[in-house]
């Protein structure tokens, strides 16, 4: 058996972060004194304490950890798999953060006339729904997660969608994702306008801009929602459909 101290200079943690992972039941000492009190691990546990450490230094949350380390074969373990996926999004996450980045540096995101919307009908008939709760700045990240859920899901996706408040404040924001089955009888429509929109979802600012714009022309009053179609890429560019969600006219 090894003393704390020894365990913690082996494993390259500190006592105080092993004691952290005791209290809340990540890697448990094989040993306590039950009148010193004093914590005993086995060797053998050097390797769980490893893999914690290497979990936590990639960034993952102490209840992911306690799910990896309950799966006994990480490489057929479907935990695994779900971070590692998570963790590629988070690659690619960056890169797109990246390209828009050198996008703003060029002036490519700045520069555009926003589009005109038209006048329509929104179906709201919708074959699966998920609601997701999420931060301002990481709600990009949670659409794809959850649409990509969805689409797992359900066995003959249609269109793939998300409706978000008009309203993006700095806490958090409940996105609702669906999928739509455009072949089924709608059940119910709003009046809404549409813009429709080619290119990078960071340029998707424009179609907001001239939607809203358009409303208050138009005299339409906004109801306080929007939803956003994605559509298959067409000349490899990614196409949106953005309605403007409307109460009722002025007068």
């Amino acid at each position: 058996m090894l003393s704390v101290g020894e365990f913690s200079r082996r494993c390259r943690l500190p006592i105080s972060t092993l004691h952290h992972y005791h209290a809340i039941g990540l890697i448990v000492p094989a040993d306590v004194d039950a009148r010193t009190g004093y914590r005993y691990y086995d060797p053998e546990q050097l390797e769980t304490a490893v893999r914690i450490s290497v979990l936590r230094s990639i960034g993952l949350r102490p209840n992911q950890i306690r799910s990896l380390l309950n799966a006994h074969d990480p490489a057929g373990s479907m935990a695994w798999s779900d971070v590692r996926a998570s963790l590629v999004d988070d690659v690619s996450e960056s890169s797109r953060r990246l390209h828009q980045f050198d996008e703003l540096v060029a002036g490519r995101l700045t520069q555009s006339e926003p589009p005109s919307p038209r006048r329509t009908e929104l179906s709201l008939n919708w074959a699966a729904t998920e609601t997701v709760t999420t931060s301002s700045e990481q709600i990009a990240t949670a659409v794809r997660r959850g649409l990509a859920k969805l689409r797992a899901t359900v066995d003959q996706p249609g269109a793939l969608a998300a409706t978000f408040p008009l309203d993006i404040d700095t806490n958090e924001v409940v996105v609702e994702l669906h999928v739509e089955h455009r072949c089924y009888q709608s059940q119910s429509t709003v009046p809404a306008l549409l813009v429709v929109h080619h290119g990078s979802h960071e340029g998707l600012w424009m179609a907001y801009r001239g939607l809203l714009d358009a409303a208050a022309r138009l005299g339409h009053e906004p109801s306080g929602r929007a939803t956003e179609r994605y559509g298959a890429p067409t000349d490899g560019r990614a196409t949106t459909e953005v309605f403007l969600h409307l109460r009722t006219e002025r007068t």
